[in-house]
């Protein structure tokens, strides 16, 4: 049996939200229009296949990605022209709400 090798992952760093619904449950819901990820590890394929996302901003907008970017801010003001009314919660923020 082979053993899995102890990886680190890139987890969402920013969460990309929007317009308010009413659910079918009777509550509010949010739109989450994608979610902005810092590419500090590169599996050795994506190394091979994708080098120059190391250290990357990456937002994606749930279907794929929508650009890579150096810095947070840049990704931010790029997910602002995209959504406009979006605004930005992290991963942290969402666990207090009780979101995940």
């Amino acid at each position: 049996m082979n053993k899995i090798p102890n990886r680190t992952y890139n987890p969402v760093h920013t969460y990309v939200k929007g317009k308010t619904f009413e659910n079918i449950f009777g509550g509010i819901s949010e739109s989450q229009y994608g979610s902005i990820v810092h590419m500090t590890y590169l599996s050795p394929e994506m190394e091979y296949r994708w080098p120059w996302l190391k250290n990357k901003w990456v937002l994606s907008n749930g279907t794929g990605n929508v650009g890579n970017y150096k810095t947070l801010k840049e990704a931010k003001a790029e997910a602002l022209k995209l959504w406009p009314d979006c605004w930005f919660m992290t991963p942290a923020q969402s666990r207090k709400r009780g979101e995940c």
